[in-house]
């Protein structure tokens, strides 16, 4: 009984943390959206556990600022955690959304690698 409730107890621990979109989301809910070049990754420890992206603009399809370097937030650098892998050098069309003053993305977003 014990050996269950422990299997029980994991599997939705997995569960809650899993990345759960009801739809992706895309330019029309996208505070910004553009083409652009991952020219840094960097870890943030403080105040909580995020990767901050640093693209070099290509082309803006939305957003108000025109500048040629924007940093993008994800969670992780995983789908596992809902993240995006972003890769230095790699090309992307990324879709965020603000949240406190900060730019963010995830899988629930169409933000995707260009091949």
């Amino acid at each position: 009984m014990k050996l269950i409730f422990a299997f029980f107890f994991i599997f939705l621990s997995i569960q809650a943390n899993a990345c759960d979109c009801d739809s992706i989301k895309g330019l029309k809910d996208a505070a910004v959206a553009f083409r652009g070049t991952v020219v840094k990754v960097q870890r943030i420890e403080y105040p909580y556990i995020h990767y901050e992206i640093t693209f070099q603009i290509d082309k803006w399809q939305k957003g108000a600022d025109k500048k040629k370097i924007i940093v993008i937030n994800t969670p992780c650098l995983s789908e596992i955690c809902c993240g995006i892998p972003f890769q230095i050098g790699e090309a992307y069309i990324v879709y965020a959304y603000e949240e406190e003053k900060q730019l963010n993305t995830n899988l629930c977003w169409a933000t995707e690698k260009i091949k």
